[in-house]
C-alpha cells in the first residue's frame, strides 16, 4: 500500500487547465495517507514537489517567486500552506486578467466599387 502511494507522489503532475486547489487537495489527501502509513514527508520535500509540478505557463508567471525561494535554499522555510496561499493568489490575478482583456470587435469591411457612381 505504501508503495503504490509513493509511487502517486512521485508521479503527481498539475495539469495547465487543472484548478489549482483541485490539484492541492488531491496532493493533500496523498501525503496525508502517507503520513497515516508512517510515511512522513518534510515541507521541504512538499514544497519542492509542488515546484517542479507547476505547469509551463505558472513557472513563467511566477518565475521571481519560484526562482527565489529555490536559490535562496528557502524550502524549508516556506511552509506548504504558504505556498499554496502564492499559488492561489496567482491564480485568482490569472482568472482577473482574462476578464478584463478586452473583446475583439469585428469590423464590417464594404469595398467600393467603380462600375457604381451612385451614393
Amino acid at each position: 500500500m505504501i508503495e503504490l502511494l509513493m509511487r502517486n507522489h512521485e508521479h503527481f503532475s498539475m495539469k495547465e487547465s487543472d484548478p489549482g486547489q483541485d490539484i492541492m487537495t488531491r496532493f493533500t489527501i496523498i501525503t496525508n495517507e502517507l503520513k497515516s502509513l508512517g510515511k512522513v514527508l518534510t515541507s521541504e520535500e512538499l514544497v519542492s514537489k509542488v515546484l517542479r509540478i507547476l505547469p509551463p505557463s505558472w513557472k513563467v508567471t511566477l518565475k521571481s517567486k519560484v526562482t527565489a525561494i529555490q536559490e535562496a535554499k528557502k524550502l524549508d522555510k516556506i511552509s506548504l500552506d504558504e505556498l499554496v496561499g502564492k499559488l492561489k493568489t496567482h491564480e485568482m490575478i490569472k482568472i482577473e486578467l482574462r476578464k478584463e482583456e478586452p473583446k475583439k470587435n469585428k469590423a464590417l469591411v464594404l469595398k467600393a466599387s467603380k462600375d457604381d457612381e451612385s451614393d
